[in-house]
């Protein structure tokens, strides 16, 4: 396996701090379709991209009813947490 350079992150997609385009590839599993709007985001996104970048994508398609309750009745939970709370909530799965 070649060992690539790069950084992983944790920010509000749709205002990251950087000005100008700075990436070759931005890798994006199961998360616009979380935001606000979809389309907004990934044009947010791209800008991000240098000439030629590549943006590699998935978004769920659709879901059964439950699934959509109970997901946005946990992330309403998870919102009243701090940060700090929700890591080490998630550090106990592992």
């Amino acid at each position: 396996m070649q060992k690539l350079p790069g950084e992983f992150m944790q920010d509000d997609i749709t205002q990251l701090p950087f000005g100008k385009p700075l990436s070759m590839s931005i890798f994006s599993v199961g998360v616009l379709h979380h935001t606000e709007s979809v389309s907004n985001s990934l044009r947010r996104l791209v800008r991000h991209l240098k000439t030629n970048g590549r943006f590699l994508l998935w978004v769920f398609n659709r879901q059964p009813v439950i699934r959509v309750f109970t997901d946005d009745r946990i992330r309403r939970w998870l919102a009243t947490l701090g940060t700090e709370k929700r890591l080490q909530g998630a550090q106990t799965v592992d």
